[in-house]
């Protein structure tokens, strides 16, 4: 059997014909299955995950696990649990709300399918077709639905399009200073002496060997360092940039980092009876996708 790639959790061979990794049982997320007929939406979990990863989806980045009893805050995720399906969300206080449990498969599929889609559509992302067209303005009525046929005169600041002009620059403003305070502690890390570097991503560890044969990065489940939050004086910051001078691989160049930033292997496949070819996900800005839009405290 010829290994082509790595299981992006424990980092051992994995077949890319493989739904599943047969040493830690992640999903594998190169691995698709038949997808569900053009203009029909998923019935499976199979056809879910074929659908979401044809769509270009950063599934982990999005923090939608499909096929995964995920145990860490904030998830969406869908499982087999015996004869039957479980559709959960795991809140920012690492806490679970159970969407459904049942045999229902597809019931299930469909309710978190929605999910992402509205998800999707929050972000302005839309790979079920195009946005709704908006209502034309007042009604159909002469004058913008002014009997008189004449509208009120308006200052400069109330029209419509220069306060949406306003409220999209205020948050992209925002998001922007939220983006880099919420990326001030991702980089390289490690501690004099030992022989492991540490990377920081978002809410993630990852770590590899100073003397290791093949440079792989293997995620870490706890916090190496009991405080990093000041990570440009922390003892143990080596800083954003890789140095070939660590005897390690760059990060950025790992399957690790590959698997957060893009699932989009789908290219590779051929389904024969999906509509992928129709989808350009380079039309979709994932790379923009912010898990911490979404709202983590309710149940759903």
């Amino acid at each position: 059997m010829a290994y082509i790639d790595k299981c992006p959790r424990c980092g051992e061979p994995l077949d890319p014909n493989a739904a599943f990794c047969p040493h830690c049982g992640v999903p594998n997320d190169a691995f698709i299955t038949e997808l569900p007929p053009d203009g029909q939406p998923p019935r499976t979990i199979e056809q879910l995950r074929a659908w979401c990863l044809a769509k270009g989806m950063p599934l982990r980045q999005m923090r939608v696990f499909i096929g995964e009893d995920f145990d860490r805050p904030m998830a969406f995720g869908i499982y087999r649990d015996g004869p039957n399906v479980v559709v959960y969300k795991n809140k920012s206080d690492g806490s679970r709300a159970i969407r459904y449990r049942g045999p229902d498969e597809a019931h299930g599929v469909d309710e978190l399918y929605r999910k992402i889609l509205e998800e999707c559509h929050n972000r302005g992302l839309y790979p079920d077709g195009e946005p709704p067209a908006p209502e034309p303005p007042g009604g159909g009525h002469p004058g913008g639905g002014h009997p008189g046929g004449r509208p009120p005169r308006r200052g400069f600041l109330s029209a419509p399009f220069v306060r949406a002009a306003l409220i999209i620059l205020a948050v992209v403003i925002v998001s922007r200073l939220f983006q880099g305070f919420r990326h001030r502690q991702d980089g390289y890390y490690g501690v004099p002496g030992e022989n492991i570097i540490y990377y920081h991503y978002l809410d993630d560890w990852y770590y590899t060997y100073t003397d290791a044969d093949d440079d792989t990065w293997y995620p870490l489940y706890d916090e190496p360092f009991d405080d990093y939050d000041d990570y440009y004086y922390d003892d143990y910051s080596l800083g954003d940039d890789w140095n070939a001078g660590w005897g390690v691989s760059d990060f950025q160049d790992s399957s690790a980092w590959d698997s957060i930033q893009d699932s989009s292997y789908y290219s590779s496949s051929d389904s024969g009876n999906s509509d992928r070819d129709s989808w350009d996900s380079g039309d979709s800005d994932w790379d923009s996708w912010d898990s911490d839009d979404t709202d983590w405290d309710s149940d759903w």
